[in-house]
């Protein structure tokens, strides 16, 4: 299971950072910087909600699927997010 979760995440990693590419070309200098800042707290609160959830479920082996799953859940979401910002 971990290793489908973890494939699945880095599927959506590259959509992100694909999205993001293609977003940043659409964006003038202030618009540039204000992703970027907003792209740097996300990275951290996925990563902080990650750590939270699979706490929350008492950690042990099934921890770090947890996270992952919660990583990749959240990476989609930022990814759908994003392409609609494309759109507008």
């Amino acid at each position: 299971m971990r290793i489908c979760e973890n494939a699945r995440y880095e599927k959506a990693q590259q959509t992100l950072n694909s999205v993001s590419a293609d977003l940043m070309q659409h964006l003038d200098a202030a618009g540039k910087r204000k992703l970027r800042l907003a792209q740097s707290a996300w990275v951290q609160f996925r990563q902080a909600n990650a750590d939270f959830q699979a706490e929350v479920a008492g950690g042990g082996t099934i921890g770090p699927l947890i996270s992952v799953t919660v990583m990749a859940d959240m990476t989609e979401a930022r990814a759908r997010d994003l392409k609609k910002s494309l759109r507008e």
